[in-house]
């Protein structure tokens, strides 16, 4: 009979061997029990310690023979192999130190078969040569875990336009579907097909987790353009004269607001309502730029007519002499005043300050012309009085014979031409060279008037002297005897007459 002490010095032997890393197989050779002190069926007292060594059972057949297991493996995990919602299992079979006996697996699944995902309970059972249960088990649990992720593939990014008038867009596409090793997987996502998605980058998760909670995710972008452009509309054409006095005008008119499809858009104009707009056509745009940077323009013209005439103030009328010795004046006079509401006027004349005028009344005009082709005109009147008188100068006296056997004689002489400052005189004279002139003096007198009235005479003597002597023709010797009677005689004949040049 073992005392009790010596069985705990045997026990915590046994202990301290069991960590130092030694075996020790126990059995009926080893210890030996009192059988009259022990009764059938009692408790193995050694079965606490045996227990912390790993695969190896205690058990007994009877009160004197202890049994053993040896490496009965501890519970154990696997993961599933790959593409499969299980795992061929394998492990060391466990053994028994009884040659007569065997281990014989009692569970549905052992070693080299495939185990499903979760945890499987193994149980081998001793038994004798005679296949009797000896009340000995090895038991544990094989778990498989389902480490493989899911799979799961989104559609390609999509990229589409707006819906027309809406800023935002219907989008459909087909959904994935995922797959796994073990069936129950689910698929969740942020986003549907048919979802309406706005105007940007929207990035739509899916994401597929199975039953073992793996899971993993794709993702894809669903961008949405804003492809449509806002419309603006300017109003018409504006038509408006120059402010009274002024060179321009101010200008107003409704300004346009424009539309989107898309909050947040912009107008910007190169004018304003309330502008001042210069003589001429301007044109006024508007732009509207949208939050993607669609933009349109639309355009008027404001037209500003210079209906404004300019004005011109010309001198008083000039009335000068003629320039001495000439037929004409150099005139001078200050240019007359001119004005218009905008720059860039022209101003025409007919004559200029100090330009030559003819005798007699000249017009002079002057025309301003803006540049809007509005023109007006002034006019004064330019006299030139021709105030010289012309000039003539006679020949000298003339003394001549009488023609023969006349009483007077034709007389020349070079007539005088006359001269004036201007043209256009004209000469008079009493006589005319080759004129018969009588016997005696004669005074020829010669004028010259110019065109504006004025004259001059000069004269010369003509004397023609008489120097041809008068004949006379007697008739011949008469001899006649005296009257009767008488100491005398009366003589008759016909008396000659006589002749002269010139009567009397």
């Amino acid at each position: 009979m073992i005392k009790k002490s010596t069985f705990f010095v045997l026990v915590i032997t046994m202990l301290i061997i069991s960590f130092n890393g030694f075996s020790k197989s126990i059995n009926e050779s080893d210890h030996s029990f009192n059988k009259e002190a022990k009764s059938s069926n009692s408790s193995n007292y050694l079965e606490g310690y045996v227990s912390l060594r790993p695969g190896f059972k205690t058990g007994y057949i009877k009160n004197s023979i202890f049994r053993n297991i040896f490496n009965c493996p501890v519970d154990f995990s696997v993961n599933v192999d790959a593409g499969t919602c299980s795992a061929l299992v394998t492990y060391t079979l466990p053994t028994t130190d009884v040659s007569e006996g065997n281990m014989t697996l009692t569970s549905a699944l052992g070693n080299g078969d495939v185990f499903p995902v979760g945890t499987t309970a193994v149980t081998y059972e001793e038994r004798d040569a005679g296949n009797v249960a000896t009340g000995l088990t090895c038991s544990f649990t094989v778990t498989v875990v389902d480490n493989e992720v899911p799979t799961i593939v989104c559609p390609g990014d999509i990229t589409i336009s707006n819906d027309a008038g809406q800023c935002d867009a219907v989008v459909t596409w087909t959904a994935p579907t995922g797959a796994d090793n073990c069936a129950g997987s689910t698929v969740t996502s942020s986003h549907n097909p048919g979802d309406t998605f706005p105007i940007g980058t929207t990035t739509v998760t899916y994401t597929i987790t199975d039953a073992a909670s793996n899971a993993v995710s794709c993702t894809f972008d669903v961008t949405v353009s804003d492809t449509e452009s806002p419309t603006i509309t300017c109003p018409a054409d504006i038509i408006v004269s120059n402010d009274a006095g002024q060179c321009d005008a101010v200008v107003t008119w409704t300004a346009p607001t424009g539309a989107d499809n898309c909050a947040g858009f912009n107008v910007t104009s190169s004018h304003n309502p309330g502008d001042t707009f210069p003589i001429g056509t301007t044109t006024v745009t508007y732009t509207i730029t949208d939050a993607a940077s669609n933009a349109v323009s639309c355009t008027f013209d404001v037209t500003v007519n210079d209906t404004e005439s300019p004005t011109i103030t010309c001198p008083a009328d000039i009335i000068v002499s003629n320039d001495a010795g000439q037929c004409d004046a150099v005139v001078t006079w200050t240019a007359p005043t001119s004005a218009d509401n905008c720059a860039g006027f022209n101003v025409t004349s007919s004559h200029n300050p100090g330009d030559t005028f003819p005798i007699g009344t000249t017009t002079v005009n002057y025309t301003i012309t803006d540049a809007a082709g509005l023109t007006n005109s002034c006019s004064f009147d330019v006299t030139v009085n021709d105030a010289e008188a012309p000039t003539i100068t006679c020949p000298t006296n003339i003394t001549v014979n009488n023609d023969v056997g006349q009483c007077d004689a034709v007389v020349t002489w070079t007539a005088p031409t006359g001269a004036d400052n201007c043209t256009g005189s004209v000469v008079t004279s009493s006589h005319n060279p080759g004129d018969t002139f009588p016997i005696g003096v004669t005074t020829v007198t010669y004028t010259i008037t110019d065109a504006a009235g004025l004259t001059n005479s000069c004269s010369f003597d003509v004397t023609v002297n008489d120097t041809e002597a008068p004949t006379i023709a007697c008739p011949g010797d008469i001899t006649i005897s005296n009257d009767a009677g008488q100491c005398d005689a009366v003589v008759t004949w016909t008396a000659p007459t006589g002749a002269d040049n010139c009567a009397g």
